[in-house]
């Protein structure tokens, strides 16, 4: 199966990599691929329509997938947490291949106008860098699989006002630098998750309070 990658043209590709954000004008092959459903990139359309209906694959399908998506939850629950949100509880079904219904992190705000805030952004991008930075440490940052990571937390970053704002782009640079403060626990939690499908608030703060 192709992927995602191999579908987008030059511009979108360059554009999406840049901000780490999924744009909605891009459509690999003619697809929409969870964008807003606006009008389809005609150049985009152009260089997928070598695959016809075919299916794009994403890291998500290969062996990667349940820790791609362990450390996608435990990356918006720590900054949730660091953010003095509280973390209810992490849940994956045993060998989920995919981010969504298989996969859950429950919070309750507090906060007064939390929607919208820089504090909702921070936690919005850091399951996405999550990703991208157990990509880089395991060895399998190619552009290819970034992308997959892009996508793949388009839900969040369309949430965003929007994330190729300079703000938007401050509050990445924010949640990175705390994700990278806890990496180490960050990596422990995922692990923990992925083991027994279920991590409460209160364990990943023990974790991380552990490799601090």
């Amino acid at each position: 199966m192709p992927r995602v990658v191999e579908g987008m043209c030059p511009h979108h590709r360059a554009l999406i990599l840049d901000a780490m954000a999924w744009h909605p004008g891009c459509t690999p092959g003619g697809r929409t691929l969870g964008s807003a459903g606006g009008p389809r990139c005609p150049d985009c359309t152009h260089i997928g329509a070598r695959w016809g209906s075919a299916t794009f694959s994403t890291i998500l399908l290969g062996e990667e997938g349940p820790n791609v998506c362990a450390i996608h939850e435990v990356g918006h629950a720590v900054v949730a947490l660091l953010l003095g949100v509280q973390v209810n509880y992490m849940s994956m079904s045993p060998g989920t291949i995919r981010v969504g219904g298989a996969a859950h992190t429950d919070v309750t705000i507090h906060q007064d106008a939390w929607y919208g805030s820089a504090d909702e952004t921070q936690v919005l991008w850091a399951g996405l860098l999550a990703v991208t930075e157990w990509l880089h440490h395991a060895g399998l940052d190619s552009e290819a699989n970034v992308v997959d990571a892009i996508f793949l937390g388009h839900d969040d970053t369309g949430r965003m006002a929007d994330p190729f704002s300079g703000p938007a782009r401050d509050c990445r640079v924010e949640a990175s630098f705390l994700l990278g403060e806890h990496w180490t626990g960050a990596n422990k939690a995922a692990a923990a998750l992925l083991a027994r499908g279920h991590l409460t608030g209160a364990e990943l703060r023990d974790i991380l309070n552990t490799w601090a």
